[in-house]
């Protein structure tokens, strides 16, 4: 899928963008590609279409089935067993959860029932031959499934991993291929859907990271499209970087840690509801969560993603272009349309933060931008106002700002500085609780 052509690419990004130079210009038509991230139906046609997922361009696999098969090669879509893919019945289940998700659009953690792993692949022929990337799952959907058990959630959730939920191979028939480019060309919707989870593998087994022609995750180009894409309208705690994931670090991993795949899985939900951990449930902002949703990115404008590409590696060089052009296909339509951002309890450098001012200019819509608890310091604010055009955020009306270290005088001058150029024009109340802020600010 990430070393497709860049034939298929091109039909990828002119599928989102028939008419390219009249979608940016029709508000209607942004509108629409916004709904398909954060409304159902886009992606029930991805994954249910009529109804019968063995038609589905993807067909997402059940997490109790990747948690048995750690530590050996999985085969592609078409060699997989129907027990492999979630029913009918759990698809229904899971996108009524992933449209409660995107309705709430607030910060807190739902651990969504459809969750995208972006990972790296360890070569063309397969991403994970032997299974190492699978192994480091099993772990990670453990946790999962009892903290969704604590919040009287079904245990069980899909994921996508998208050797094994596309057609791969040489020798798909021509209905496969079909089905596999359909699939290829709305990936966006999988990773950009506001009710949705995404997994980054931002630290991969060595067999896979130490391919020196491909680079780590974050050199990497697809990988940092998946990345960028899933950033610019989730909450805070729905990216969550399981480079970081370690799970003896919770209360209950020595626990979870002893049990075999086929121990947990027969476990009530109760007992694993026992098992998660202690303060998630509706305090996102305490501890071992908060640390994976340390590695998400903030949004980022168009035109600095296709510079920062640039330097990403492709199997094709010539994909660069088409990925920057998909890029900004979704980054416009989405940016564009949110009314309300919440990015509460990530932890984000004054570079992120100033790639942050700078995508403001793209969101004509937004009314609330939380910035809660984001570890933010004077710096950081001082680098996002800097970013800030006159023309960036027109119809903002409130900004959070609390629970961050503002306790120097830098950011307050630069914000001063860009609401008096024209910034920001509609603000009308600043949330400063416990941001530190001292008397020279």
């Amino acid at each position: 899928v990430k070393r497709t052509s860049s034939l298929a690419l091109a039909h990828f990004s002119a599928s989102i963008s028939p008419h390219r130079s009249t979608m940016s210009d029709s508000e209607e038509a942004v509108q629409r590609q916004y709904d398909s991230y954060i409304k159902d139906a886009a992606l029930r046609e991805l994954v249910l279409p009529g109804g019968v997922p063995n038609r589905a361009p993807i067909r997402l696999l059940k997490a109790s089935f990747v948690m048995r098969m750690g530590n050996c090669k999985v085969g592609r879509r078409q060699e997989l067993e129907e027990a492999a893919f979630a029913s009918p019945e759990m698809l229904e289940r899971a996108l009524k959860e992933v449209a409660e998700t995107a309705a709430d659009g607030g910060a807190r953690c739902h651990y969504p029932a459809i969750v995208a792993v972006s990972y790296c692949w360890a070569s063309p022929e397969h991403p994970d031959p032997e299974g190492k990337q699978f192994a480091m799952l099993q772990t990670m959907i453990r946790w999962y499934m009892a903290n969704r058990a604590a919040r009287g959630l079904d245990p069980d959730f899909c994921l996508f991993i998208d050797f094994h939920c596309l057609y791969q191979g040489a020798d798909r028939t021509k209905e496969q291929l079909a089905l596999f480019l359909q699939g290829l060309h709305s990936m966006d919707v999988v990773y950009a859907h506001r009710g949705t989870g995404v997994w980054v593998l931002s630290k991969p087994p060595d067999a896979v990271a130490a391919d020196p022609a491909r680079g780590s995750y974050f050199d990497r180009g697809w990988t940092s499209f998946e990345l960028r894409v899933s950033s610019l309208a989730k909450s805070g705690s729905h990216v969550l970087d399981m480079g970081s994931f370690e799970l003896e670090r919770t209360a209950a991993g020595p626990t979870l840690m002893e049990k075999t795949p086929e121990a947990f899985l027969a476990m009530s939900d109760a007992d694993k509801k026992a098992l998660a951990d202690p303060g998630h449930l509706h305090m996102p902002n305490r501890g071992f969560l908060t640390t994976l949703a340390k590695g998400r990115e903030g949004p980022m404008h168009p035109a600095a993603f296709a510079e920062v590409i640039k330097s990403k590696n492709f199997s094709n060089e010539s994909d660069k272009e088409t990925v920057a052009g998909l890029f900004e296909k979704v980054a416009t339509a989405v940016l564009a349309s949110l009314e309300t951002a919440h990015f509460g309890f990530v932890t984000w450098t004054p570079e992120q933060l100033a790639s942050m001012g700078g995508s403001m200019t793209l969101c004509t819509k937004a009314r609330v931008l939380d910035l809660y608890g984001c570890s933010m310091r004077s710096e950081g604010l001082a680098a996002f106002a800097r970013n800030l055009t006159p023309a960036a955020a027109p119809a903002l009306e409130t900004l959070y700002l609390r629970g961050n270290e503002l306790d120097g005088e830098e950011g307050w001058v630069e914000l001063g500085g860009s609401l008096a150029r024209g910034a920001m024009p509609r603000l009308k109340e600043l949330r400063l609780y416990a941001c530190s802020m001292r008397s020279e600010g």
